[in-house]
């Protein structure tokens, strides 16, 4: 026959347990998911730190481009147009030669950036990603802690 305080604690445990299996029952689909495409996550990382580090340095060699863009072979033709006389009669207003010029240089500049832009939204990408598997790691191990808190409680 139960007394009443061994009902008490049979309720406790119970309504422990439900909580622990409620618990276990969210958590486990993210634990899975998460470590389902460990292998895929790894050689991810590995491919965007390439891949930001590419950027950054496409990014400064772009912004060091226009200064160096006359010795560069199909651009080099620009900076003789610009400097030779014969051609300036030819084709008319020096003006004109000058903001094609910048204009070149320009969009030379802007392409950088979008490069800088792209490495940083990718390290942002794989900041998140880091995140990501952290918390999984803490989930995994508070599965842990709730299967053996279970395992204590069916005792």
């Amino acid at each position: 026959m139960l007394t009443p305080s061994n009902q008490n604690m049979k309720m406790k445990t119970s309504n422990a347990q439900q909580g622990i299996d409620t618990q276990l029952a969210s958590i486990e689909p993210l634990v899975q998911a998460i470590y389902k495409n460990q292998a895929k996550h790894i050689l991810q990382k590995g491919l965007d730190v390439i891949l930001e580090y590419f950027y950054y340095v496409l990014a400064i060699a772009l912004f060091i481009f226009p200064f160096v863009m006359n010795t560069v072979f199909p651009f080099y033709v620009l900076g003789e147009i610009m400097q030779n006389e014969v051609y300036r009669q030819i084709l008319g207003n020096k003006g004109d030669f000058d903001m094609f010029n910048i204009a070149v240089k320009g969009l030379v500049v802007m392409i950088a950036w979008l490069f800088l832009v792209l490495g940083y939204h990718k390290r942002k990408d794989r900041r998140h990603r880091n995140l990501l598997q952290r918390t999984g790691k803490v989930l995994k191990s508070l599965e842990v802690y709730f299967i053996t808190q279970k395992g204590e409680l069916e005792k």
